[in-house]
């Protein structure tokens, strides 16, 4: 398709790890180890309605699960690329009132780099239903053997460009 990279190196600043209370009352949360269930335990023990995520109560979710299709166009470098429906899967999504939160969660142990795409084409068939009437949050998150919690957050500067993505923010967790 393009010689321009679609993969996102990932940043891991030297950052204090963030205790994170973990919801107990439960007794299915505490069943798996799978992507699924770490984003399951994230959004029960109240981190994504944060003020460094949504900053407001969460009113629909998880949507979006599992695989779509989606057709649009987009600019990779400078070369326009027609994507026709093609497949994606998505992690979790949640809706708030003003913001929708965007998740894409991996297993892989000191993962160093994720291909745009992954964010990009749920992001995309977000946007074209939403447009300007939400701000569009990204989440790529991923927990390491010793169990913390990697996460970090992305915009897209130019929600009609795949390359535009900006890193705006990393935090790490572990349970407590």
């Amino acid at each position: 398709m393009t010689k321009n990279s679609i993969y996102f190196k990932l940043p891991y600043p030297n950052t204090k790890i963030i205790e994170i209370c973990k919801n107990d009352d439960s007794l299915l949360l505490s069943i798996g180890n799978s992507e699924t269930s770490l984003i399951d335990n994230l959004r029960y023990s109240g981190l994504f309605e944060k003020k460094k995520y949504l900053d407001e109560p969460i009113l629909f979710g998880p949507l979006l699960n599992g695989r779509h299709r989606c057709t649009f166009n987009t600019t990779i470098g400078n070369k326009q690329i027609e994507i026709s429906g093609s497949q994606y899967e998505t992690d979790s999504c949640y809706e708030s009132k003003n913001k929708i939160l965007l998740i894409e969660g991996k297993s892989v142990n000191n993962i160093e780099s994720f291909n745009i795409r992954q964010l990009y084409y749920p992001y995309r068939s977000i946007y074209d239903k939403v447009k300007d009437k939400k701000e569009i949050l990204c989440l790529f998150i991923n927990k390491d053997k010793d169990d913390t919690i990697h996460i970090w957050k992305f915009k897209f500067e130019n929600p009609l460009v795949m390359t535009s993505i900006k890193n705006i923010g990393y935090n790490k967790y572990q349970f407590d």
